[in-house]
């Protein structure tokens, strides 16, 4: 079975083409590591909590938003671990 693989930097784009995710650190052409593929709600978590911005999913749109830095609901799915929550 071949999959495809998509790279691919606009979180609207992941949103609505990915199931599964891997996120990669590290310094671009010199040193990188990465984990293992996981779900598109896991990998994007991962990837925000390392950005420190959290994102919620416009019931309306189904398009990614970012919140507000410090906002009420910003604060509360940091405490809870949930970076990013699809609808």
């Amino acid at each position: 079975m071949i999959l495809p693989i998509v790279v691919e930097h606009d979180v609207m784009m992941l949103n609505f083409t990915s199931d599964r995710l891997m996120v990669f650190d590290g310094i671009s052409g010199e040193k990188g590591s990465s984990k293992r593929i996981g779900t598109l709600q896991n990998g994007m978590n991962n990837f925000l909590r390392k950005m420190g911005i959290t994102f919620r999913q416009d019931p309306r749109t189904l398009r990614p938003r970012v919140n507000k830095k410090d906002s009420q609901l910003d604060k509360k799915q940091k405490s809870n671990g949930n970076y990013f929550l699809a609808a």
